[in-house]
């Protein structure tokens, strides 16, 4: 594979986002909560979705397919043995989902924008995003908040490796950082529990200069209710369930119920 970037920037600042068939119900939920607030331009990646969700993107932005081979994730049966069974108690949603985890930095490679903002279908925008951006001073390229302080430690971290959350990613075209994790996302998925060990093993590593970005940016419940974030990252299926049942908090926190 090349991972180059696929083309070159056209605008200066948008949001990138992605989906599948299995995640493509989030498509109207996550596009409320974005436009309330927001009028940036959005591009939209094709993981493997269906006609209506297709037609649902172009009707709201660009929508542009993934253009890498999409087989490269390893399955479950396809693992080390050592490794499958350390993930033998994760189920289907699991392993359908790291197939379109480590594609998310070989999608970032198809942005058009100068400064792109990646965020998950289960990002809750509930304020303006162009704070965000001017975030990231003009001599850096990539920023991105740590995962609370209640994850970190977990999994297989080394001493003094800290876990981030690819839930939300700021990054300027070009960056190789970017580069060398999609590199990788391929090369060594059958490694990793997911795509976000990886780009923390890979900045730890390498000792890549990141902007960390403020727990409001991709706060979760576990951190308390996150009455003044600017997005809510509902991770897990618990997360997932609860924008089904409740449709996020948007409106009761505007509302001021809380």
């Amino acid at each position: 594979m090349n991972f180059n970037w696929r083309r070159g920037p056209e605008a200066a600042r948008g949001v990138l986002v992605a989906t599948d068939e299995n995640t493509e119900w989030l498509l109207p939920w996550w596009w409320e909560t974005y436009r309330a607030s927001n009028s940036l331009p959005v591009t939209f990646v094709d993981f493997g979705m269906s006609e209506s969700a297709r037609l649902f993107c172009k009707e709201r932005g660009e929508l542009i397919d993934f253009s890498f081979n999409p087989d490269f994730v390893k399955e479950r049966e396809d693992l080390d043995p050592s490794i499958r069974k350390r993930w033998k108690n994760y189920g289907k949603t699991f392993w359908d989902a790291r197939d379109g985890w480590f594609k998310k930095p070989l999608a970032m490679l198809e942005s058009r924008f100068q400064l792109t903002l990646w965020l998950d279908l289960d990002c809750e925008v509930m304020k303006p995003l162009e704070p965000l951006f001017d975030l990231l001073p003009a001599k850096e390229s990539f920023a991105i908040a740590r995962e609370p302080l209640f994850f970190q430690g977990d999994k297989d971290l080394l001493f003094g490796e800290v876990l981030y959350n690819s839930g939300v990613v700021l990054f300027r075209h070009g960056t190789q950082l970017v580069q060398k994790w999609a590199e990788r996302s391929v090369t060594e998925n059958g490694t990793f529990f997911g795509d976000q060990d990886l780009l923390s093993r890979l900045i730890f590593e390498e000792n890549h200069r990141i902007i960390e970005l403020p727990d409001t940016y991709n706060a979760r419940l576990v951190m308390g209710i996150p009455l003044g974030a600017t997005i809510i990252h509902w991770v897990g299926n618990w997360g997932k369930s609860y924008i089904r049942t409740h449709g996020g908090l948007r409106k009761e926190l505007q509302e001021k119920k809380w």
